[in-house]
């Protein structure tokens, strides 16, 4: 059985702040690139054709970025060798995809969900030491509406 896995609360509440409208409306990968899953984004970037090097840098850049926002395993700062654990809307559903395993999932349900989580955390660090993370709970609390899914937390 795997050992559990720890994770950096703050990290993942102020990543689901500053990316909210990103996760909720992004629905293509970066660089044109053609896969099945976000899980293959940086093979399919390793294969495509080099156009220039300054296309492979934008491209890189953009592959870096979606990256970022769609793997909440990149959230965690300072911790490495974490599960990939990507999200990516298409329509009215979001794949997930874990590397080993694919899902979609209706929008409605994953909103909800990390809707839950950022709530939770939000309340559990508010308890903590509300000054240390009001910064970052503000910025939970505030995430764009723009996305339709913005501020419907009950924290």
């Amino acid at each position: 059985m795997a050992p559990p896995l720890e994770w950096f609360a703050g990290d993942l509440l102020a990543h689901l702040a500053e990316r909210w409208d990103q996760l909720l409306i992004r629905q293509h990968y970066p660089a044109n690139l053609s896969v099945s899953r976000p899980d293959e984004v940086w093979s399919a970037f390793e294969r495509r054709p080099i156009r220039s090097p300054a296309a492979a840098e934008d491209d890189e850049r953009a592959c870096l970025a979606f990256e970022r926002t769609h793997n909440l395993a990149s959230a965690s700062s300072g911790v490495s060798g974490l599960p990939p654990l990507w999200l990516l809307r298409q329509g009215h559903r979001f794949v997930v995809d874990t590397g080993t395993t694919l899902w979609t999932v209706p929008v409605d349900a994953v909103v909800e969900a990390l809707t839950t989580v950022g709530d939770a955390i939000a309340r559990r660090l508010d308890e903590n030491d509300p000054q240390k993370w009001s910064h970052i709970i503000e910025r939970w609390r505030g995430r764009s509406a723009s996305s339709g899914f913005g501020t419907s937390s009950s924290s």
